[in-house]
């Protein structure tokens, strides 16, 4: 399990279960190993996708994926331990923006400290595809938190086959080097039970590389649940009062 600590509140990842005492406290219960709400929770619904790391994993994947890893390797394109958290967060943004997803700042990976592990993949020098990982060291897991690519920034159908390439054949270098490193499950970051075409497409890119689809919710008290419900209609009082 790590325990992070947030400005207000903490993260317990990978919890068997919380305990009911902890109901009243300002601490999300991540990725639980327990399905079932405590009393006091409320429980919110997440599911992912786990490689296990000590066995040949590389034998799950499906064709496509073998094969585009093999034409990746055999193009200049370097594997690299990232360069920091500032650039990772430039480079995200930019594919957020191109996405429109949320951005993200500094302070969503600093308060992570050594648990934070960063990796990309460069040709010619500039970065294609950039990853960021979770890194629970007693239980031996590593949990993928952010995947960006150059992928959308490009109308060029080479070059977008390319950084495709690359995306899967990062993947697979991470989990190498993770489990060179003693890790045992390597976390796909969720699964979507949505309808929505394009988090589908998520969905089959990760089940090309096997493993196996659980559930692992996360659990707030009811304290805690009642008090984001306090700062979100702040949040929103405070949008309309300036639209007014």
């Amino acid at each position: 399990m790590i325990l992070l600590q947030r400005a207000k509140s903490q993260e317990l990842w990978f919890a068997p279960a919380p305990s009911p005492k902890e109901c009243c406290s300002l601490k999300a219960f991540v990725q639980c190993q327990e399905t079932q709400a405590p009393w006091g929770f409320v429980k919110e619904s997440f599911f992912t996708r786990l490689i296990n790391l000590e066995s040949p994993f590389e034998e799950e994947f499906d064709k496509n994926v073998r094969y585009e890893i093999k034409r990746a390797q055999k193009e200049s394109l370097h594997f690299s331990w990232g360069e920091g958290i500032a650039p990772f967060v430039e480079f995200f943004n930019a594919f957020a923006q191109s996405k429109g997803l949320s951005l993200l700042n500094e302070a969503e990976l600093s308060y992570m400290g050594e648990h934070l592990r960063l990796t990309e993949i460069r040709a010619n020098g500039e970065p294609l595809v950039m990853h960021s990982y979770l890194l629970d060291h007693s239980i031996k897991r590593v949990r993928l938190l952010h995947s960006a690519s150059l992928f959308r920034l490009s109308q060029e159908k080479d070059f977008r086959a390319l950084v495709g390439r690359a995306n899967r054949l990062l993947h697979f270098l991470d989990m190498e080097r993770f489990k060179e490193e003693g890790f045992k499950i390597y976390d796909f970051g969720g699964v979507s039970h949505s309808q929505d075409p394009a988090l589908l497409g998520i969905n089959r890119f990760k089940e090309g590389f096997g493993g196996r689809e659980v559930e692992e919710p996360t659990f707030r008290g009811w304290l805690f649940v009642a008090l984001l419900k306090i700062f979100a209609l702040k949040g929103r009082l405070q949008t309309w009062k300036r639209a007014i």
